[in-house]
């Protein structure tokens, strides 16, 4: 008797399997076969008036002290569990309040714990869903991960942080690469305005801090940070949203769009006021390698992307110049900001240099020379200093902080030649696929997020800004170029 039933609820889960696709093929079909103007005009709505109340009301109540902190960390971590989009999203905003200015933001005692634990748990939720198709996306990092594991093993300093510090990175960026592979061009699109009104949303909330400089230049008493924890820290967030809104106001379509051209303005000039050198060079860096790699749906695209972004990267070169030439007010702000305010200090741009990155950069060569195969340890220092500084729950590390700028000489310091080999390998295995898409602005996008490591190592740093880039590389990954997802959101 029960077979009968059992047999008409298949049938019905059959059915509404196949309705749900059909729906979805159909919102597909729209959307392609929308004139090439109305879907640019698409691409320039830049803001989700819902999407921007509810990270206003978000980050508003944090400033309630450590107990809506907690709360709302505990809340991401539920939301996260709901769907893959939820995650993504989850993750991005645990990444975006770990770096949030501590002059307006009282965490709770371990916050750090907390959001790891949030951290893994979406993560796993999300990479349940892994399909072997992924491993197109996912594989690199995962061979990277497994030499770098047995490196660890066999040569690291203080292996138990390493292969620590390991699995929660290949954890949280697997999910990152996994779950936008999930998501359908409706779902992606969506995910698109989220966080360009994330960006958007900071950057609007840092503004109102200029009232109160304690707040806005906490750290130096130079460079702004707005509500985020250092002027760097908000100089390389704003990175990827000044790539994508100049490639989305210049390169992107037959006529400049408004929208994203004033965001553009916006994001660079609050970049500015941060004095980060770092956010400027990969800024720049991105909108070149993005115009001179980049693969457009037509050739005459890509040399009208090119022209734009060339000639507005010149404009504003040779603004730069003659307003120094002609102002010494601008010409002594510019040395201050090449100098980082230290003008007196230094004899020259290599003197600079050396004082804030080159010698770390020296360090780090020389201990390369010293464990040249397989190097000193992934995320570690050799010294004991660093190992007892180490913060451990039950034995476990929970808190092991590193500090590496230049994450290009890092890498071979850590894991030797063997795992810098495999670790550009990984570079290269991303590049690919996000220049697959055929967006410029996706590829421009990725490289936003490699170049901000030139100057501020956060490429393995999961629980903080590091995450927040691998969501995007992920996302920067995972252009349908027309061809529709399995499984939605």
């Amino acid at each position: 008797m029960t077979r009968p039933a059992t047999t008409r609820n298949n049938v019905r889960k059959i059915m509404d399997t196949t309705t749900l696709n059909a729906v979805r093929r159909v919102r597909l079909k729209a959307l392609h076969d929308k004139p090439r103007e109305k879907r640019e005009g698409d691409d320039a709505r830049i803001l989700s008036v819902p999407v921007v109340v509810a990270l206003v009301c978000f980050f508003a109540g944090l400033l309630g002290g450590p107990a809506f902190v907690f709360v709302a960390l505990v809340g991401l971590g539920g939301y996260g569990l709901t769907s893959v989009a939820a995650g993504l999203r989850a993750l991005t905003l645990v990444a975006a309040v770990r770096v949030l200015n501590p002059t307006l933001v009282s965490f709770p005692e371990g916050t750090a714990v907390l959001t790891w634990g949030v951290v893994l748990l979406v993560s796993v939720r999300i990479l349940v869903t892994f399909s072997g198709r992924d491993l197109r996306i996912v594989g690199p990092l995962w061979l990277y991960a497994l030499v770098v594991a047995l490196l660890s093993v066999a040569g690291s300093a203080h292996p138990d942080i390493s292969l620590m510090k390991l699995l929660s990175f290949s954890l949280s960026a697997s999910a990152a690469l996994v779950g936008f592979q999930r998501l359908d061009e409706v779902a992606q699109a969506r995910m698109l305005a989220w966080l360009c009104s994330l960006w958007l949303v900071v950057v609007a909330l840092s503004l109102p801090t200029l009232l109160a400089p304690g707040v806005a230049f906490a750290t130096n008493d130079r460079g702004f940070q707005g509500i985020l924890n250092q002027p760097q820290a908000l100089g390389i967030f704003l990175v990827p949203a000044a790539v994508w809104f100049s490639t989305q106001a210049f390169g992107s379509g037959r006529r400049i769009a408004a929208a994203p051209a004033v965001a553009t303005v916006a994001v660079w000039a609050m970049m500015l006021g941060t004095l980060a050198r770092t956010a400027f060079a990969a800024s720049a860096l991105s909108l070149a390698f993005g115009a001179l790699l980049g693969r457009l749906q037509s050739r005459a695209d890509l040399s009208l992307a090119r022209r734009r972004l060339f000639t507005a990267l010149a404009a504003a070169a040779c603004l730069v110049v003659l307003l120094a030439a002609t102002s010494t007010t601008v010409a002594d702000k510019i040395q201050g900001f090449v100098f980082k305010g230290g003008v007196e200090a230094y004899d020259d741009v290599g003197d600079a240099f050396h004082a804030s990155r080159g010698k770390g950069i020296e360090y780090q060569w020389q201990n390369f020379l010293q464990n040249p195969i397989m190097g000193t340890g992934f995320q570690v220092y050799p010294s004991d200093e660093f190992y007892e500084k180490v913060k451990r729950i039950w034995g476990i590390p929970v808190s092991a902080a590193v500090e590496k700028g230049f994450i290009f000489v890092a890498v071979f310091e850590e894991t030797g030649v063997i795992g810098g080999l495999f670790f550009f390998g990984l570079l290269y295995g991303l590049y690919r696929a996000v220049k697959a898409t055929g967006d410029l602005r996706r590829l421009s996008l990725f490289f936003a997020c490699i170049f901000v490591n030139v100057g501020e190592g956060v490429f393995f740093a999961a629980g903080g800004l590091g995450l927040y880039f691998w969501i995007l590389i992920g996302f920067a990954a995972a252009g349908a170029s027309g061809r529709e997802r399995q499984r939605g959101p």
